[in-house]
């Protein structure tokens, strides 16, 4: 994990945080977040649908509102006019999912750009991923074609809608004396919290 960490951070200073901070300076704020909220309800059908099979009636009628508000008021989604209304994003993912039917300890692993994860996750990010091209293969031509341009879309920009938060990343480098244990530390309670409040309203 640690050496692929390592290798993960050197990509980062050559690559990605010339690009966040490119994309910071040339991009305004107001598209940036724009972009993020367009791909946030590309990915509200995979919620959605990860909700249902946790149970959690509530966050997934609220990811329907969201979904349906953001695509018809928000322009596509390019504005999130949901959230003040009341409907605020849920989580909602496969991993989590694997998690309220059992699946409760997971080793820790870095995987190579994509970063700290567990094993669990990771199952759950691929399965979603593969998924995603053969969404709707039921339905009629149309509505299959629309639910594969939704979900694939949604999975594959999501991590490029996260280059404004790359900053973040590179402060705690600095600061952090072992960026490594930090950074395990830090997305270890993060997800936590969200693994335990599906738990508590499943």
């Amino acid at each position: 994990n640690r050496s692929v960490f390592e290798r993960n951070q050197r990509f980062n200073h050559a690559v990605v945080y010339p690009v966040a901070k490119a994309y910071r300076d040339v991009v305004p704020e107001a598209v940036r977040d724009s972009v993020e909220s367009f791909a946030g309800n590309l990915a509200e059908p995979m919620v959605f649908a990860n909700d249902v099979l946790q149970l959690r009636l509530q966050a997934a009628a609220t990811t329907a509102g969201r979904f349906a508000f953001n695509s018809t008021f928000g322009l596509a989604g390019l504005f999130d006019v949901a959230a003040p209304r009341g409907l605020p994003h849920q989580s909602g993912d496969l991993g989590q999912t694997l998690y309220v039917w059992g699946m409760r300890d997971s080793a820790y692993l870095v995987v190579p750009i994509i970063g700290p994860t567990n094993l669990r996750d990771l199952v759950g990010t691929t399965v979603e991923f593969v998924a995603a091209i053969p969404a709707g293969g039921l339905l009629s031509t149309q509505i299959a074609s629309t639910v594969n341009n939704l979900t694939i879309a949604g999975t594959v920009a999501s991590p490029f809608t996260k280059l404004g938060q790359a900053d973040q990343m590179a402060e705690l480098e600095e600061s952090s004396i072992d960026f490594y244990s930090m950074l395990r530390s830090v997305v270890y309670q993060k997800r936590q919290a969200e693994l335990q409040e599906a738990l508590e309203t499943s």
